[in-house]
């Protein structure tokens, strides 16, 4: 079994979580400007309370995106690193292992 890790998508998936970390660590601006647009002092309110209702909540969230960002990178950092180690391994096996069937196969044609 094989496992096969695309590093760009991985990578693409940690920027666009900054992305979206980025926009939602600004979401309470949002609605307080909403807010001061609306024209109704009630819903003004509500909209304003809502936002600051969510602020525990949205820090949690927004560590969790920011968290999520991070690992993605790290993942596809690691398996690349991971890949070109195990590579250069292999190349180092398959070098020893030529040196040493060289000689055996040309005793075996007679060389």
């Amino acid at each position: 079994m094989d496992l096969e890790i695309n590093t760009e998508t991985m990578r693409e998936a940690g920027a666009s979580l900054r992305t979206v970390a980025v926009e939602f660590d600004g979401a309470k601006d949002h609605s307080r400007e909403a807010a001061d647009a609306v024209g109704h002092d009630g819903l003004a309110d509500r909209l304003r309370s809502f936002a600051d209702s969510w602020d525990g909540r949205r820090e949690e969230i927004l560590e969790d995106i920011n968290t999520l960002s991070e690992r993605c990178t790290v993942i596809a950092e690691t398996f690349e690193q991971l890949d070109g180690e195990l590579g250069a391994v292999a190349d180092d096996m398959r070098s020893q292992l030529g040196a040493v069937a060289g000689p055996f196969n040309d005793s075996l044609r007679g060389v």
